[in-house]
């Protein structure tokens, strides 16, 4: 019987496949502030009235809040940061980058915790973090013989990203395991801090929120994806709480969205992939299915 958890993380990573080429493909031209407000806003008053009908409890008040604040914050960046390397980059490219969020992530759980994966596990992450440096190879070169950086951008952009995500996801698990019900607890204030964190920053900026993109299918159909993306990785979080460093292998999972959408990117999109690139997807593809059957 497939572990909950291990539905969960699919389920997740499929969403994640969705919103890549929705920004891609139908929300390229919608500005990335206004983009990632909605993307706070309408999942967050969904999840706070689920929050209302079901019980719940948060146990430890300064472990929980702390940890929520501090995702929301280098979360909110990282959104960011991911959003424009895939307007900017191509998917074969930007997309590996995001393999190197488990590194991080072990990095982190060791030093919270003091856990570390099996040397399987750890082998397999391994792997494919090194596939990644065939990825920033075939951008090195494709800056250089290009006139633009965009790409070279893109490329920085994803990595950063990567980093953060990697110390935020850590600190979901520190929030969900500090309250009864803590995916949908965790993900309902989440929401609602981020919000509170934007406001200010969008008011800072001048930025101005469209509203008439509300009305824009392909946006709504993005916060779909966003909602159900966060959601499902929350649960799948929560129910690898007893597995020692669960978090990681939640995360190495829902990464393997990469090489979909990497696939999709040279496939359906037409973008020019080097042998680096196939190579290093390749190399995704293998590393996390034994990763999978390492645990």
């Amino acid at each position: 019987m497939i572990e909950p958890w291990v539905v969960a993380s699919v389920v997740a990573m499929l969403a994640n496949v969705a919103k890549v080429m929705l920004i891609k493909t139908r929300c390229k031209t919608v500005d990335s502030w206004t983009l990632l407000f909605y993307a706070r806003l309408l999942p967050g008053i969904v999840l706070l009235l689920a929050l209302f009908m079901v019980d719940h409890a948060i146990h430890d008040a300064v472990s929980f809040w702390s940890a929520t604040v501090a995702a929301a914050v280098i979360t909110i960046g990282a959104s960011l940061l991911y959003m424009e390397a895939v307007k900017e980059g191509e998917l074969s490219l930007v997309t590996p980058i995001q393999a190197t969020i488990p590194l991080f992530m072990v990095a982190c759980t060791y030093l919270f915790y003091g856990e570390a994966p099996n040397v399987m596990a750890l082998l397999f992450i391994g792997l494919i973090v090194i596939s990644v440096s065939f990825v920033l190879r075939s951008s090195g070169q494709i800056k250089r013989g290009s006139t633009s950086s965009h790409r070279g951008r893109a490329v920085l952009y994803s990595f950063v990203a990567a980093v953060l995500f990697g110390i935020s996801t850590v600190l979901d698990r520190i929030a969900i395991a500090a309250a009864s019900n803590g995916a949908l607890v965790f993900s309902a204030w989440w929401h609602l801090v981020t919000l509170l964190l934007l406001i200010p920053v969008l008011l800072i900026k001048r930025k101005t929120v469209v509203t008439s993109i509300l009305f824009n299918p392909n946006v709504n159909l993005y916060v779909i994806a966003v909602l159900i993306a966060f959601v499902t990785q929350q649960y799948a979080v929560q129910f690898s709480l007893e597995l020692e460093n669960g978090v990681t292998y939640v995360k190495a999972i829902v990464m393997t969205h990469i090489v979909v959408a990497s696939g999709i990117g040279i496939l359906y999109l037409k973008e020019r992939a080097s042998g680096s690139v196939l190579l290093a997807n390749l190399i995704t593809a293998v590393s996390g299915i034994g990763l999978l059957w390492s645990i």
